[in-house]
Parts: C-alpha cells; structure tokens; sequence
C-alpha cells in the first residue's frame, strides 16, 4: 500500500511531519534524496514538502499532481507561496 511521501532535509520539519502522519493512524516515507523524491513522486497517496527542499523540487520539474502540501515556517515569507505554487502544492500549512 502506498504511503504518503515527507519530504525533507530539516529534522525539526521532519519531526512534524512525522507526528501529523501518525496522527493520521499512518506510516509515511521520509525522504530527502531528490533522486527518491522522483521514484516515489507519483505513487504517493500524499506529498508534504519541507520548505527546505522547495526549490530543489522546483528545478526537478516533476509533474504536476494532486495531494502536495507545503510544510511552511514563516508566515511572514511571502516566497514560501511562490515556491509552493511553482512546485505545484495545492496549500501551504503552518504548525
């Protein structure tokens, strides 16, 4: 069955990301290898992006899809929205 799909290199991002899955009753795939991004991008029930990685998902250039959030930070980054839209998130969530 497939999981949903945590992408990040910050482990502070990826401890949320971890508990907002668990909350859920689920097991998600973290993974910060762009290369295992890519193999897995499709198949994910769910994509949560760590802001950390949006540019480097941007230059990727994966298809667009269904199911992205965006993990931000700052609500005070406005680029945390650009980025997100570029990499094609639905939302940007805030914890």
């Amino acid at each position: 069955m497939p999981r949903p799909l945590l992408v990040t290199a910050d482990p502070a991002a990826l401890d949320d990301l971890l508990r907002l899955v668990a909350l859920a009753g689920v097991q998600g795939d973290a993974v910060s290898d762009l290369t295992e991004v890519r193999r897995l991008w499709e198949d994910a029930p769910l994509v949560l992006v760590g802001e950390d990685l949006l540019d480097r998902l941007v230059e990727l250039r994966l298809s667009r899809r269904d199911g992205v959030l965006v993990l931000g930070r700052d609500l005070d980054d406005a680029g945390v929205w650009q980025r997100a839209v570029d990499v094609g998130a639905q939302r940007v969530v805030f914890l």
